[in-house]
């Protein structure tokens, strides 16, 4: 699908799945009027619930990008947050995108090799099929993108055209959950997705009660300042591994694995090679 700049809106006569606008919202941007360099601005947030601005430019529209009639616009994106993360990250989809003050659409990919500054922004004005494309069944999560245009990500980024030819993946839309407690089935059981239940406790007594209130026990993360207190902490968890002031990092020397549901046995170090071995005299 080569990338292109301009199109003509299309009208396939289906009914809107959203609500109409309200009368002071300003008008989407017509995106047949976009050129390549057509500066952009967005917002998203890093951490909190604060807004931080991003700006950018446009490299090209992918026509039939996401689905037949489904166009995708390529965007290169900066700002510190990005410099931070590395290139997009997956808490950016649904991130607004602008162009003069007018909604251009919103954040929803990023290039299948890895983090980079380069974006899939889905058009406002065909969100509504955006959004049912992603729900029906089978629905692809790839965009795909010919050689022409993998030639022209590489110019504007630090990929090469080989990584930019594996194209552009769907970004995961995170959810957090609060008002849980530990009678809820959503803070006991795993959830294989981008999916955080939120508890509150007041000690770190409580919190531990809280966190092997499950019939699983694959990983734990704790974060404090006290090192003394991820110690006492760790050793009371009743999971596999327990990270400190960080998240699925992995050493090969260190064992991994779960307790009670999530699994019998153990990976990497010495516990991982037990399994293999075999005791004997010499």
């Amino acid at each position: 699908m080569p990338a292109r700049l301009g199109r003509t809106p299309r009208d396939d006569g289906g009914a809107a799945s959203s609500a109409e606008p309200a009368p002071d919202c300003t008008a989407p941007y017509d995106v047949a009027q976009l050129e390549r360099g057509d500066a952009v601005t967005g917002l998203t947030v890093e951490s909190g619930t604060t807004p931080e601005e991003f700006t950018g430019d446009v490299i090209g529209v992918l026509d039939d990008g996401i689905a037949v009639g489904l166009d995708m616009i390529m965007v290169e994106l900066e700002s510190p947050a990005l410099e931070r993360a590395g290139g997009i990250w997956q808490g950016m989809s649904g991130s607004p995108v602008y162009v003069d003050g007018q909604l251009l659409g919103a954040v929803a990919y990023g290039l299948s090799w890895g983090p980079s500054p380069i974006a899939g922004v889905t058009p406002f004005s065909e969100m509504d099929d955006y959004l049912a494309a992603r729900r029906a069944p089978g629905a692809k999560q790839d965009v795909e993108v010919d050689g022409k245009t993998a030639r022209t990500i590489a110019r504007r980024s630090d990929v090469s055209r080989s990584q930019a030819a594996q194209g552009f993946t769907a970004l995961p839309v995170p959810m957090g959950v609060t008002g849980v407690s530990q009678a809820h089935r959503i803070a006991r059981e795993e959830i294989f997705g981008p999916v955080l239940s939120v508890l509150t406790f007041r000690t770190p007594s409580e919190a531990v009660e809280k966190a092997n209130n499950t019939p699983y026990g694959l990983s734990a993360g704790i974060w404090t300042e006290k090192g003394s207190r991820i110690l006492d902490v760790a050793g009371k968890l009743r999971a596999g591994v327990v990270w400190a002031n960080t998240f699925n990092k992995f050493d090969p020397t260190s064992p991994f694995g779960g307790y009670k549901e999530s699994g019998y046995g153990r990976e990497g170090g010495r516990h991982g090679l037990a399994a293999y071995l075999k005791g004997g005299q010499a």
